[in-house]
C-alpha cells in the first residue's frame, strides 16, 4: 500500500464522537469464553487467541486442513500437483515467492488499476440507468473479472462464466457431511462446463502465447489441465467469492453511518484503507483456519502453558482472535476508525488474522482492499445513493464464514 497522510483530525474527531456503534452485521459471532485454547470432545484443539493464533500460523511445522484439502491431497493421482493453497514446506515457499509477484502493490496497480476503474464506472453507470441493483451481482461481476485477469481465464467459449462461478459456489455446502445429492449434481455440472469452457481455451491460448498472468507461469512448470482447474478453483474462485462479500459487507456498514462514508470519500488513502480494515477485522468472510500440527506445538496463554501434540487439528477461530480484547482494547465487537492495537511485533495490520498470517497468508489481500477501495469510492460518491434492501445472509460451510445476497441499492 503507498504511503498516505495520516488521518486527517475532522475525520479522526468525527469517529471518536461517534463512539463504537457500527456492530457486527455478517459474520458469525463466536462462542464466548475466558479461554484462549481448549480442547474440544472430539479432539480438535479450538484456538481463539490472536497471539496463539498468530503464532501457530507462523509455525513452519504445521500443515493445511481447510477448505476440503482432503479432496485434493487424497485424489488418487488425479491431481498431480497440490494447489498452492494445500501445500507446505519448501515447495510452498518458492510457489508462493514465484507466483506473488503478480499480486505486488506494484503489479496490481500497473497492469488492474485501469481496469478496475473503467469495470467499476461500467457497474456504476448501469446502476445510475436502472434505477436500482442487487449489489451482490455487481461486486460479482467486478471480483470476477478482476480475478480472471490475474489468473488467466479470459478466453472463454462462451459468456457467462460469473455464472458458472457462482453454481460452483453456491452449491459449495453440498461438499459437506450432510449434504445433499442435488446439491453436488449442480455442483459438477458448473465444474465442467467451467472447465470445458473457460479454463480449457484459456489455456489453450496461453499454450500459442504466453501472457503475463498465474495460468502462464504455472504452465511453464508442468501443470495439467486438471492440475490447473484445481488451482483456479481454490486460488481464483475462492479470492472472487471473499472479496465480492467484503465490498458488500463494508457497503452495508458504511452506507448505514455517513462518518463512515465520509471518511471512505476523502483523500486520505491511509484514513480510509484503515476502516476498511477495521471492518473486514469485524467481520472476516472466511471464519475460521484449520491447521494440523505436524510436531508438538507449545503456546503461551493466560491460563499457562499448553502444548497441542503432533498429529492434532487445530481450529483457529478469526472471529474470536480479531476481538481479542487484550489486542485490540474496547469495543472489540464494533467498528471503530482510527483503532489503536496492542503494540506487537510484528505489528497488527487493521484487519488482523481476515487474510491469514505466515506463509499461508492470502496473497490477494491488497487486490482485494483496492479492488474494494475504488469501487466503494464510485459508488458512495453517488450523492442520492440508498440502501433499499438489507442483504440475506447465509452460513458457508466450506469457508465456515457468510455469504450475502439480494442486497438491493437505488439512486
Amino acid at each position: 500500500m503507498s504511503a498516505a497522510p495520516i488521518m486527517n483530525a475532522n475525520i479522526a474527531a468525527a469517529a471518536e464522537a461517534a463512539g463504537c456503534p457500527y456492530h457486527r452485521r455478517a459474520a458469525e459471532p463466536a462462542a464466548k469464553s475466558h479461554r484462549t485454547v481448549e480442547q474440544l470432545p472430539d479432539g480438535t484443539w479450538l484456538v481463539r487467541g490472536y497471539r496463539e493464533a498468530r503464532q501457530i500460523l507462523r509455525a513452519e511445522l504445521t500443515k493445511q486442513s481447510g477448505f476440503m484439502s482432503n479432496l485434493a491431497t487424497q485424489s488418487g493421482g488425479v491431481i498431480q500437483r497440490l494447489p498452492v493453497l494445500f501445500m507446505d514446506g519448501p515447495d510452498h515457499k518458492a510457489m508462493r515467492q514465484e507466483s506473488g509477484k503478480f499480486f505486488t502493490p506494484s503489479a496490481v496497480d500497473r497492469n488492474y488499476r485501469e481496469m478496475i476503474d473503467q469495470l467499476s464506472d461500467d457497474l456504476i453507470n448501469k446502476l445510475k440507468a436502472k434505477g436500482s441493483a442487487d449489489l451482490s451481482e455487481l461486486t460479482k461481476t467486478l471480483a470476477v473479472q478482476v480475478a480472471s485477469r490475474i489468473i488467466g481465464l479470459t478466453d472463454s467459449r462462451l459468456p457467462g462464466m460469473p455464472g458458472r462461478v457462482s453454481g460452483i459456489l453456491d452449491n459449495s455446502n453440498s461438499l459437506s457431511k450432510g449434504g445433499s445429492f442435488i446439491g453436488r449434481t449442480k455442483m459438477m455440472a458448473n465444474l465442467m462446463a467451467f472447465f470445458h469452457l473457460d479454463v480449457k481455451p484459456s489455456l489453450k491460448a496461453r499454450r500459442q502465447q504466453p501472457r503475463e498472468d498465474l495460468f502462464s507461469y504455472l504452465l511453464t512448470l508442468g501443470y495439467t489441465d486438471i492440475d490447473l482447474l484445481t488451482e483456479a478453483i481454490v486460488f481464483g474462485v475462492a479470492g472472487m467469492a471473499t472479496t465480492r462479500e467484503f465490498i458488500c459487507v463494508a457497503a452495508w456498514h458504511i452506507m448505514e453511518r455517513p462518518e463512515l462514508r465520509d471518511i471512505m470519500l476523502s483523500d486520505d488513502e491511509e484514513a480510509r484503507y484503515n476502516l476498511l480494515g477495521e471492518i473486514l477485522r469485524l467481520e472476516p468472510v472466511v471464519g475460521d483456519l484449520y491447521r494440523t500440527a505436524q510436531t508438538d506445538i507449545t503456546l503461551n496463554t493466560p491460563d499457562g502453558e499448553v502444548t497441542i501434540p503432533a498429529g492434532a487439528r487445530m481450529q483457529l477461530s478469526v472471529v474470536a482472535a480479531n476481538a481479542d480484547a487484550s489486542v485490540v482494547g474496547d469495543s472489540p465487537d464494533a467498528v471503530c476508525p482510527a483503532r489503536p492495537m496492542a503494540e506487537m511485533k510484528p505489528k497488527v495490520p487493521d484487519y488482523m488474522l481476515s487474510f491469514g498470517d505466515g506463509d499461508h497468508r492470502c496473497p490477494g489481500a491488497y487486490v482485494a482492499l483496492r479492488e474494494t477501495d475504488i469501487f466503494l469510492r464510485k459508488l458512495l460518491a453517488i450523492p442520492t445513493l440508498k440502501l433499499e434492501k438489507a442483504p440475506d445472509r447465509k452460513f458457508v460451510d466450506i469457508i465456515r464464514g457468510y455469504e450475502l445476497r439480494r442486497m438491493v441499492v437505488s439512486v
